[in-house]
């Protein structure tokens, strides 16, 4: 945001928090010139325009460093579970059941940050994208995920490919493409 204020400082921007999937009814109901989301598990209309701003492949995230097997961490830490719902939980949930071990579940949420802090206060492991701000928390593990196909989600900017406010989605592209 600093960087894009400094460059367009006449720029009104709102900033709208939400999961990928309502941004993204909101991107098709025109309600949101760009919305900075996970990439769908179906393909876009062609009305819009995606970039890739960075892909975040999954890790197991925990208190204690790891030992012995990933499957052996799921059957004796209760799992903070990613919410199956949201684009990104139904990645975590397809490693999950790829493993076929007996897991117990403490919870369901969607709230990344407060997954960490569940982790923290040694309430269990989780298995969660590794984004950008992951490396902030201090007090747990993380270990990524090693798989012959690799589980990512893709993070990406969309837009609607005729918008009026083309330039100042493009200068937003920029700017986050240069903060990472």
């Amino acid at each position: 945001m600093k960087a894009f204020s400094k460059t367009a400082p006449q720029a009104r921007i709102v900033i709208t928090p939400g999961a990928s999937a309502d941004l993204y009814e909101r991107l098709l109901d025109k309600k949101l010139d760009a919305a900075l989301m996970i990439e769908p598990p179906f393909s876009l209309p062609k009305q819009f325009h995606t970039t890739s701003i960075c892909t975040e492949p999954l890790c197991i995230v925990s208190k204690h460093p790891l030992k012995g097997s990933l499957s052996k961490m799921l059957a004796s830490e209760p799992l903070i579970l990613f919410d199956r719902k949201t684009w990104g939980g139904k990645l975590s949930w397809q490693w999950i059941m790829a493993q076929d071990t007996d897991f117990t579940t403490l919870c369901e949420i969607d709230a990344l940050e407060t997954m960490i802090a569940m982790v923290q206060a040694g309430l269990g492991i989780t298995i969660v994208p590794k984004w950008h701000g992951i490396l902030l928390h201090k007090g747990i593990s993380i270990q990524d995920i090693e798989t012959e196909q690799a589980l990512c989600r893709e993070v990406i900017l969309c837009s609607h490919r005729n918008s009026p406010v083309q330039s100042l989605i493009n200068l937003s592209k920029e700017k986050l493409l240069e903060s990472l």
